[in-house]
């Protein structure tokens, strides 16, 4: 791939499996070793020289295609592919403080410091980032549109919408900005996983037709005031007086949080343990009256 002047693209090694990131336009990814031994996948992608991380934009593309940006592979990002294999691996690692959280302040390992540098050194290569393409622009007076970037700084240059925060905060940022009053125009998620009848019956009084697709409403079943005495409160020791016999498998339709059925959450065991681990944290960090 070199003497056509091409390079492969960064490769993130994050255990089990092992990607790039790419751009189909501009080439082909190709899969160069399936080591099923240590489960590691290498993947690789060529591209020309010519395309850099947030560089110039392809002509006969449009400055907003997010094809025109790119990973380059040159050493001075030697540094970012190394934090972003750190911070995969990181992310993955068992903690003891997650299971014994009075463990906490001895940082077993030396994960939870590892972490804050890790993503300390991520921020310092997107500053640098940024800054560089500010000097960018200054040093060759261009206000012109080759790329995303270049769109964010030069909407901040030509309007006041930093409030306070700096433009290369706003920038990085700009990914976990979400208003708080946009919250509630999107649309919620179901309350379960939908049914589809099998065959003609009956709900009720209601008649069902076969293939009809059903979604039943748990919100609505776990606060019926015919089953649940006070259903708005939050007191837990229900279950240890009147509806001590109330299990959460499936088997009880009064209260079935993980559904039933064939259909019912997969996940319904690693909620219990979740569920367990918070409760505990929860007991230890505040005294409770």
């Amino acid at each position: 791939m070199a003497e056509n002047g091409e390079a492969r693209a960064i490769g993130i090694d994050q255990g089990t499996t092992y990607s790039c990131a790419a751009v189909w336009q501009y080439g082909h990814v190709e899969i160069i070793l399936n080591d099923w031994g240590n489960r590691t996948t290498p993947s690789y992608v060529s591209f020309t020289r010519t395309e850099r991380l947030f560089g110039d934009a392809a002509k006969d593309q449009l400055a907003l295609n997010p094809a025109n940006t790119v990973f380059e592979s040159h050493d001075k990002n030697g540094g970012f592919q190394e934090a972003i294999k750190k911070a995969l691996y990181l992310g993955g690692v068992f903690v003891f403080s997650d299971a014994i959280p009075s463990l906490e302040w001895l940082d077993i390992g030396g994960y939870i410091k590892s972490m804050k540098q890790t993503y300390k050194e991520i921020d310092n290569v997107l500053e640098g980032w940024v800054q560089e393409r500010i000097h960018t622009r200054k040093q060759n007076n261009d206000q012109s549109v080759s790329d995303f970037m270049d769109v964010m700084l030069k909407s901040m240059e030509e309007n006041e919408m930093v409030h306070g925060y700096t433009r290369e905060t706003v920038i990085k940022a700009t990914i976990l900005h979400v208003r708080d009053d946009n919250m509630g125009d999107l649309v919620a998620p179901q309350q379960s996983q939908p049914r589809e009848a099998l065959e003609d019956c009956r709900i009720g009084k209601y008649h069902i037709p076969k293939g009809t697709r059903l979604v039943a409403n748990l919100w609505k079943l776990h606060r019926d005031p015919n089953v649940w005495s006070n259903p708005d409160e939050f007191r837990p020791e229900r279950f240890l007086n009147e509806k001590s016999q109330v299990h959460f498998k499936g088997q009880c339709f009064e209260f079935i949080p993980f559904s039933s059925g064939r259909r019912m959450c997969p996940g319904m065991t690693f909620g219990i343990q979740v569920i367990q681990l918070t409760l505990a944290r929860l007991l230890q960090g505040f005294d409770l009256s």
